[in-house]
């Protein structure tokens, strides 16, 4: 991402999750304070993940595993309070840079606002990490960053405000090392009855699709 200005974080919004590297089996440097219930989750690309339950809050936050059916498991139940509701908004940030000026910052989440005061939160990292939340924490901490969050910001999905979510999918990317291919799955995509709102990774930080025609591709249905 970006090269953040030397100021103070915007702290209202900052948290941690908890994210172990899967080859090294050390802690990323920007996760800290991790809550005592985390778990793992065995097998081939291990993701460590951590679940927090904050009673009437209902806070669900969790680094999605790299195993398909673990995947699909933690995606259904983020999205399920989102599911056939609304969208009402989208918010996403933007980080202050040293000559003054705000500019996108893809690598914080999107986050999707629906009736009855539903929330989901997204974000891609790495290849195919992913980390969900239902309520307004992030994924690191921004220690060196001055950070805002604006609504509706992004041009190409705005036509996906009042339109109620179906279905949530998620979708197998592509990827090759050495002519192998190599399995990951990296998109998120919303049925929105008629269209299809897409937040995928595009190397390390969110991107995002508005279509009229759903895609093609492998996807496995979550909800």
């Amino acid at each position: 991402g970006p090269t953040p200005a030397s100021q103070q974080p915007h702290n209202a919004d900052n948290a941690s999750a908890h994210h172990t590297d899967a080859n090294s089996g050390t802690q990323s440097s920007q996760q800290r304070n991790l809550p005592s219930d985390a778990t793992s989750i065995p097998g081939c690309g291990t993701r460590h993940i951590t679940k927090q339950s904050t009673g009437d809050c209902g806070r669900y936050v969790q680094w999605v595993p790299s195993m398909i059916a673990e995947k699909i498991n933690v995606i259904r139940e983020a999205s399920a309070p989102i599911s056939g509701r609304t969208i009402e908004r989208f918010e996403t940030a933007e980080i202050l840079h040293d000559d003054g000026s705000w500019g996108d910052w893809p690598d914080l989440p999107i986050r999707v606002y629906c009736s009855g005061q539903a929330l989901l939160s997204v974000s891609w990292s790495r290849f195919d990490d992913q980390w969900l939340s239902n309520d307004m924490l992030l994924p690191f901490v921004a220690e060196d960053a001055t950070t805002r969050w604006t609504a509706n910001a992004v041009t190409q999905i705005i036509p996906a405000l009042g339109r109620k979510i179906q279905g949530v999918s998620l979708g197998r990317g592509q990827m090759t090392i050495a002519s192998r291919e190599i399995e990951i799955w990296t998109h998120l995509l919303f049925d929105l009855d008629g269209k299809w709102l897409e937040v995928f990774n595009a190397l390390d930080e969110n991107e995002y699709a508005l279509h009229v025609v759903k895609p093609d591709g492998e996807f496995r249905a979550c909800t």
